[in-house]
């Protein structure tokens, strides 16, 4: 899909999305929420603004999946009404970057097969928008094996590169691990995401690429770090580590990036990594691996890092795509805090826990 040439109102859908940023919740609110069991998280954002979601699925379901259904269908409407809000260059841009709909959903399908879940569990945990229709992703989530999944991928960017990775394989062999198939699906996205705006030399497009880069950077850190983690765990590194990395990052690049990869311990890698400019950010997180020999703090300071990002850039440059990107961030995460909430309940986590896990 090519850049449209109409006009875009960059003034109107930010200050569209300044308005629904204010009702996003805050750190406070998911303290509170901790607290609370299932029912009583249900009542609060049944008052918020999930309200018709709640109230339109509470008489089907209850407890997390009620929450569950209800966030993703919120999110799902959110990513909508904002495209409908964008015009011109501005919502091909928008568009293109909500395309990451899609490979959430195939990455979710994919684990649901690979874990042998039912259909409708599957279901449940898909985000109901993006370009793959959401008759297909049922149809999709219902497919028996990985293979009739990426069959049915036909006419789709992840239908090629996942096609590739199963000839790799081999048809006899077992599916062992995910981790090269999702990676596969990261690839397609920001391939086509990238080979997309690069297509048009604008200031909201250099703007838009930039961001994404930095986005780049922050799936391949999260890559390095589970491939370093694994070397702690089982004392020896994946082969050839280059094929997990998503090309075009902007640090993330080049004889830093190959100085990562080489690295034949923990130690070693952090090292390396200090040369960055994101480290500070997840300086503490990164150097506690060993020790609490968990990813989570640094996943979440990772995140929280890209979130930082978001937000300086779209306070630098008030009237562009970036204020966008910066809430379609920030109102995924809040779902997915909100579904961490309650899955947490549900599985009897203690409060620390379920906050130690939120990105807030």
């Amino acid at each position: 899909m090519k850049f449209g040439r109409k006009t875009s109102n960059y003034p109107y859908a930010c200050t569209r999305v300044r308005a629904k940023r204010r009702f996003l919740i805050q750190r406070d609110e998911y303290l509170r929420l901790s607290v609370m069991d299932l029912a009583g998280i249900s009542r609060y954002i049944g008052e918020s603004h999930y309200k018709s979601e709640i109230e339109s699925m509470s008489s089907d379901f209850s407890g997390a999946a009620l929450i569950e259904r209800a966030t993703n269908a919120n999110l799902a409407q959110t990513y909508n009404q904002i495209t409908t809000f964008c015009e011109g260059q501005l919502e091909t841009l928008v568009s293109h970057y909500i395309g990451k709909v899609d490979a959430w959903n195939i990455k979710t399908i994919l684990r649901g097969k690979f874990h042998g879940a039912e259909p409708e569990e599957i279901i449940k945990e898909l985000v109901p928008c993006g370009t793959i229709k959401v008759s297909r992703q049922q149809e999709l989530a219902r497919m028996q094996t990985i293979p009739e999944v990426i069959d049915r991928l036909k006419g789709t960017h992840y239908h090629i590169p996942l096609e590739r990775m199963l000839r790799n394989i081999g048809e006899s062999a077992v599916i062992t691990t995910l981790m090269p198939f999702e990676n596969e699906v990261d690839k397609a996205y920001f391939s086509a995401l990238i080979s997309s705006a690069s297509e048009v030399k604008s200031r909201s497009a250099t703007l838009f690429l930039n961001f994404i880069k930095k986005e780049i950077d922050i799936e391949n850190l999260t890559t390095l770090m589970k491939i370093k983690f694994d070397l702690i765990l089982h004392e020896k590194g994946i082969k050839d580590p280059e094929q997990y990395i998503i090309p075009g990052g902007g640090e993330l690049k080049g004889a830093g990036l190959k100085a990562l990869m080489a690295a034949t311990s923990y130690s070693q890698f952090i090292a390396e990594l200090q040369r960055f400019s994101f480290y500070d950010d997840i300086a503490e997180a990164a150097e506690g691996v060993e020790e609490n020999m968990s990813l989570n703090d640094m996943t979440r300071q990772a995140e929280k890092h890209l979130l930082r990002q978001a937000d300086k850039f779209a306070k630098v440059y008030p009237l562009s795509v970036l204020p966008i990107l910066n809430y379609l961030i920030l109102k995924k995460i809040e779902v997915d805090n909100l579904r961490i909430i309650a899955r947490g309940k549900e599985s009897e986590l203690d409060v620390d826990t379920i906050r130690g896990l939120l990105v807030v």
